[in-house]
């Protein structure tokens, strides 16, 4: 079910040369490289869950996996305006905000560790209107590398939204 090849180091850059699938949530099958998005898992007691979406393809929308640690290559951050002003209005979460890129690594039960370089950032639809930079509160658009884990997003090569 879980590929054992994939490595707990995240921080490595790492080729998409294997053809291996993944056997997922009802037994979908992807593979690393695929096109996803990835948000946290609201349903799921976890908190740290994420839920992994296919994005393209015969599976498109299809929730393929969950997973505590997920690396995307070529990220970026998308929130959904409707589900965002659902989400106010009704002052409930629902699944409106994504990480979407190309798959890197996944870890279905196991957390990678993480240097501190790596730049945290975060959403919260009752406060921010975008992904932000947790630390500094600027908003950004996309990263080259996006680590979903521990219930964060933790990112290198950030680019930032211009201020207008």
């Amino acid at each position: 079910m879980f590929t054992e090849s994939l490595e707990l180091n995240f921080e490595e850059n790492v080729p998409f040369d294997t053809t291996e699938e993944i056997i997922g949530f009802k037994g979908r099958r992807y593979e690393l490289g695929d096109s996803i998005r990835g948000y946290r898992d609201l349903s799921s007691k976890n908190s740290e869950l994420f839920s992994i979406q296919a994005k393209g393809g015969k599976l498109s929308g299809k929730v393929l996996d969950h997973s505590v640690s997920v690396r995307f290559d070529n990220a970026v951050f998308n929130v959904r305006a409707g589900g965002q002003a659902r989400a106010r209005k009704e002052k409930r979460r629902n699944v409106h905000a994504f990480v979407e890129g190309t798959l890197s690594k996944v870890l279905k039960g196991e957390k990678a560790s993480l240097s501190s370089e790596w730049v945290e950032v975060t959403y919260n639809p009752f406060h921010t209107d975008t992904f932000i930079e947790k630390t500094t509160g600027r908003a950004v658009v996309s990263a080259d590398i996006a680590i979903l884990q521990t219930g964060s997003v933790f990112c290198r090569g950030l680019i930032y939204q211009s201020a207008t």
